[in-house]
This record gives structure tokens, sequence and C-alpha cells, in this order.
């Protein structure tokens, strides 16, 4: 039981939301991405007010978002408890932070799979050969991963990477986002400026899904299901511990 003195980490859910089935219908697809921006930002902007110049007044630490209504705080229970009782709020929901459990890799290849020159096993497994034998290999399509971060350097990557330009030419905005902002398990740091992976996990998740090393001059070493796509990424754990902000 938490005394009165405790600061506890929790979100706040606002009460208004948007409706995203009505901002989006009857819009073209190409139309749609800076309507949802508009609709929720605009929403997060016109009802957080109060309760932002409230938490000011009291005095404590928060974040606000808007692609989610929602505010992360960190506050007393006597404050939690004012929070609760507004009619502006939703819900209230812990963020204290949980250890993920997240999969090892697989490494022992199953006897009835036969994989040919530079392609990996688990890739064959899933039949990818065949979907690019039908011309559906990724390209000009951006895959997206939220996961421990990635090794944006690493040779099966690096030029996958969307924020690739050239030899040590990056652009990491809009590419990729750490939402990773107080560090404690981490060798990342917080609010990375470039991908960062302090886990190792999403850098691999990433290589399934994109990767694809022609270092070597001879052939290419496909290991991703979709190795002519591009990726961008998002880090939402610290070393494998997450929360419900991140």
């Amino acid at each position: 039981m938490a005394s009165d003195s405790d600061i506890l980490p929790f979100i706040i859910q606002l009460s208004d939301t948007v409706d995203l089935d009505e901002v989006t219908k009857n819009i073209s697809n190409l139309s749609r991405p800076k309507a949802v921006y508009t609709a929720l930002s605009q929403k997060a902007e016109s009802t957080q007010g109060p309760l932002v110049q409230e938490l000011t007044r009291l005095g404590v630490q928060f974040r606000t978002y808007w692609i989610v209504n929602m505010i992360a705080v960190k506050a007393n229970v006597s404050v939690i408890k004012s929070i609760a009782a507004r009619d502006d709020v939703r819900l209230l929901e812990s963020n204290h932070p949980f250890q993920v459990p997240l999969e090892q890799p697989v490494l022992d290849q199953p006897r009835n799979v036969n994989v040919g020159e530079g392609i990996e096993w688990n890739i064959v497994w899933v039949l990818a050969p065949y979907a690019w034998s039908k011309g559906f290999s990724g390209e000009n399509m951006v895959i997206a991963n939220a996961d421990t971060g990635v090794d944006f350097e690493h040779p099966a990557l690096e030029k996958q990477y969307r924020g690739f330009f050239d030899e040590d030419v990056f652009l990491h905005d809009y590419n990729w986002w750490d939402a990773i902002h107080e560090s404690i398990h981490t060798t990342c740091g917080p609010n990375s400026p470039f991908p960062c992976d302090d886990n190792n996990h999403g850098t691999h998740t990433t290589g399934t899904a994109v990767g694809q090393d022609c270092s070597n001059q001879e052939t290419c070493n496909l290991i991703g299901v979709a190795p002519e796509a591009e990726w961008i990424a998002c880090r939402n754990m610290d070393a494998g511990v997450g929360t419900a902000q991140t």
C-alpha cells in the first residue's frame, strides 16, 4: 500500500476523444494522415488545458500526448484522488515499469528446409522466396519497428534505413523516435537522437523484416522477408523494460 508521500507514475486518459471513423469517412487514403493528425492534436489542445493548469499549480511532473488524449503524471496519492474525481477524466492507469518477456531467436534449422545460397532458413520456411518471385519483395514499402531500438549501422540494415542517404550521411528526423525519456537500465541514454538498441531484440526483428547484407560483392545475404523495403523505428523499451506511456 502506497503512503501519501510516495510519488507514483500514472496515466490520465481524458473523457473527450475523437471518432476516427467519422474523421476519415469519405476522404481519400492520401488525405487521411493529415486529417487524423489534425483531429487528434486539436482535440488534445482544446481539452487538456484545464487539467494542465491544475497539474502546473500542484507542481507535479507531467508530459502531455495527443495521439491518445492523455497525460503521463508523477504525483502522490492525494493528487491522484483529486484528479480521479474530475469530470473530464475517463480513467487512470498505472505507469509503473515492467519487464517485457522478449522471445529469443531460434537458431536450429529444421531438417526439411532446403536453403539456397545467401538465403536464411527461416525466410525459406515462410515461403518468402515464392513471394519475391511474384514481384513482392518490399520495394517502395516502409516497415515501422517498435521495439528495443535498432542498430542503424548494422551492415544488414544500414542501407535499408529510410534515413540513409550516403556513407555516413543520415537524416533521423521522422525516421526515428525514442520514447524513452527517463533512462535507468539503458546504455543508449534517454531521448537518443539517432537509432540505438540496448538489447539487440529490435535489431533482430528489424533484420527479420528487411535485412539484406550485400557487403560481399559476389552475393547478397537475404535475411529479411522484405529485403527491398525500408525501415523506420521507435524505441519503446529501456533495455527490455517498458511502461504504458512508452
